[in-house]
């Protein structure tokens, strides 16, 4: 009900749906909308430190199979396709971390990642020297 609620059917085409899937009469359905004050917040309890884990499984899942499609794919739009789900997922998933860091932790603008001034192979800057040592 909250599903096709949530997708914005209307109370009648609801009522219509779940009579029919679950051969119940349209009293009943009704009899729920009425009484949702109830029994919704009783399921839409949640604790706080389970869901974030949950949530995180969930943007890591779609990263991961984004990043699948992403080198499984020979044609050029399904890669793109990939590389934008996994930029998106990334960007999500920080902006879920990122603001329960506790203090005295790393602070978010202290966060620097750089990888293109570095020489892969000894680790030294390229702008110092000019070469890939």
């Amino acid at each position: 009900m909250l599903n096709m609620e949530g997708m914005g059917f209307s109370r009648s085409e609801i009522t219509k749906e779940l009579t029919s899937l679950f051969r119940c009469t349209p009293r009943a359905v009704q009899y729920d909308f009425k009484n949702r004050g109830k029994w919704q917040p009783v399921m839409d309890k949640f604790d706080p430190q389970t869901s974030m884990l949950k949530i995180t499984n969930r943007y890591k899942t779609i990263y991961r199979k984004a990043s699948f499609m992403f080198l499984q794919s020979k044609r050029e739009e399904i890669q793109l396709g990939a590389l934008r789900i996994m930029i998106e997922s990334t960007k999500a998933l920080r902006e879920v971390i990122l603001p329960n860091i506790r203090e005295g932790e790393v602070k978010p603008d202290k966060i620097e990642i750089s990888f293109a001034n570095r020489c892969m192979k000894c680790g030294e800057n390229i702008e110092d020297n000019n070469r890939l040592g």
